[in-house]
């Protein structure tokens, strides 16, 4: 859209507009700050009645070239359309010929798609704005409190899980994208030298509705009654970012290391993976991950989150028995030990334990065993690499827990991907590509 070409308009407009506020508006010259409140409650209605008139000039549009191939009214039906600005009336008639071997026909349906209830692309997107943000209920009211109507929870709730659906394969395709660009030759792409990244896991609840065994039914639709049936449920999210740059790309879904990792690699590609990059990922020890990271990276750096380690030797303190005074400078020690690359001195000083815990305190000499190339911290540290996952573990906050962990709040299972797409497409800020898509396809 070209706003150049309104000008004249807009200069006519905003000059009646303005003398209007000031004749019928005397408590501005108190206090002129309340001025944009009084002049968008008019540009509200300016705007809900031009939309109407435009709409309904395209529909009447339609129904005139069908009546000129010998259709005629056969019954008047107004339809409703959702606007930023408000509801606007369209009328939609049935039209009869009695010619050809077409009879009825919706003019304004066939040449315009307006059928039922249509909301416009700018009410949807204010509405998963909202609705990916806060819970359909305070989106509904938060829509009410910026645009002056309302549209319901239910239909948030709606609108909301259908863009959702849209969004993952959105981030589905777009990470594809991304992905293929690797194969291109290093001369023509030769991406970044280093990438950071990671992936880390919490729990959702989800709920399973099933019907009760005893026959009971709703009392105003009068249907089965259920139960819920709740699960927590792995929710797996990673992050990747050139290492001269702060902000990641996200990834998330409840899904296995696999899926989620090849997620994280189309990520790192979309942020200048090749070939001849080495990818940095700083993650906890969960069972497989390393592996599969390693796996799907070629040029696979794995750190151990330092803290990690940390918890592990403060479970070995408590195992032999160490008091409060004697704990913390024990677990420094080793800590220093270990970050001068020297973990297998510390891995053997665990296994020498014998007598009280000693099965408790071998864990931890085999979890560091596991990951022994993992932890030389002070080597990564003069190199610049993270050695802790925060950066990861802060992103279910911001991906999936501001929204999918409210108090209360339970979710089906099938809606949690798409949802998390729908919260990945806010934080990597391909929003406006969504949304420039759908106002393409139109």
């Amino acid at each position: 859209m070209n706003i150049k070409l309104y000008s004249k308009i807009v200069d006519q407009v905003s000059n009646a507009v303005a003398t209007a506020v000031l004749e019928h508006e005397p408590d501005l010259a108190r206090n002129p700050l309340l001025a944009d409140g009084a002049i968008r409650k008019v540009l509200q209605h300016i705007g809900q009645r031009a939309v109407g008139v435009v709409v309904n000039k395209l529909a009447n549009d339609a129904v005139e070239t069908t009546r000129a191939q010998g259709f005629t009214k056969d019954e008047e039906r107004e339809i409703e359309i959702t606007t930023v600005f408000g509801p606007v009336a369209v009328a939609s008639p049935r039209m009869r010929s009695k010619y050809g071997r077409r009879k009825t026909c919706r003019p304004v349906a066939e040449a315009l798609g307006l059928k039922g209830k249509a909301r416009t692309p700018a009410v949807e997107r204010a509405l998963c704005d909202f609705g990916s943000e806060e819970s359909f209920g305070k989106a509904s009211k938060r829509f009410e409190d910026h645009y002056g109507f309302e549209v319901g929870r239910t239909s948030v709730l709606r609108i909301v899980h259908e863009h959702a659906a849209e969004a993952q394969s959105f981030v589905a395709k777009k990470l594809a994208a991304a992905e293929a660009e690797f194969d291109k030759p290093l001369a023509e792409r030769p991406g970044v030298p280093t990438l950071f990244g990671g992936v880390d896991g919490h729990m959702l609840r989800t709920g399973t509705l099933h019907p009760t065994n005893d026959g009971r039914q709703s009392e105003v639709r009068k249907l089965p009654k259920r139960t819920r049936e709740t699960k927590w449920r792995d929710v797996r999210v990673g992050v990747v970012r050139p290492d001269d740059q702060v902000n990641p790309t996200y990834v998330a879904a409840m899904d296995s290391y696999p899926v989620v990792i090849k997620q994280l690699f189309g990520a790192a590609c979309s942020r200048g993976l090749s070939d001849a990059s080495a990818f940095v990922c700083t993650a906890d020890g969960g069972n497989g991950l390393r592996d599969e990271v390693q796996a799907q990276f070629a040029r696979c750096k794995f750190i151990l989150d330092k803290m990690h380690v940390v918890e592990h030797l403060g479970k070995a303190a408590d195992a032999i028995g160490k008091g409060e005074a004697d704990k913390r400078p024990w677990i420094a020690q080793h800590m220093r030990t270990i970050s001068a690359g020297k973990v297998t001195a510390v891995i053997a000083d665990l296994r020498k334990h014998k007598g009280k815990g000693q099965e408790d305190v071998r864990q931890p000499a085999n979890y560091l065993d596991k990951f022994k190339t993992c932890v030389a911290y002070d080597a990564y540290a003069a190199k610049g690499w993270p050695i802790g996952s925060g950066q990861t573990e802060s992103a279910h906050r911001t991906v999936s827990q501001e929204r999918m962990k409210l108090p209360g709040a339970w979710w089906l299972p099938e809606s949690i991907n798409p949802m998390m797409a729908l919260r990945v497409l806010r934080e990597n800020n391909w929003w406006p590509d969504y949304w420039a898509q759908g106002e393409k396809n139109a």
